[in-house]
């Protein structure tokens, strides 16, 4: 019965309900020691999901993991393809991406 009652939800129940998950999802993985490595066992459980994508590029970023979060990065770009122009998790990510290169590399 609970996978049927899944179904039967509408998208602006589903939508409400992830709102509501929300908080507490990001409270939970501020918490933990190591984010970017939650974030990718979750991918491994469901690979392709947006906001695991997301968080994984964002966790990547701010351990300053620029391979890792560039990867989680273009991954996300290619699930969002057009669709995803006003979601402000791409929109953080592509203003990190474009400080990212547009600051020149200091020489080795």
């Amino acid at each position: 019965m609970v996978g049927a009652y899944h179904f039967e939800k509408t998208t602006e129940e589903y939508l409400e309900q992830c709102a509501q998950q929300r908080p507490a999802v990001e409270s939970l993985f501020r918490s933990t020691r190591n984010p970017l490595r939650e974030f990718e066992a979750s991918l491994r459980l469901t690979p392709h999901r947006f906001r695991s994508l997301a968080g994984a590029a964002d966790a990547a970023a701010s351990a300053g993991n620029r391979r890792s979060a560039q990867s989680y990065y273009r991954a996300l770009m290619a699930l969002a393809g057009t669709n995803g122009a006003g979601r402000p998790a791409l929109a953080r990510l592509t203003a990190w991406s474009q400080r990212q290169f547009a600051t020149p590399r200091p020489p080795h």
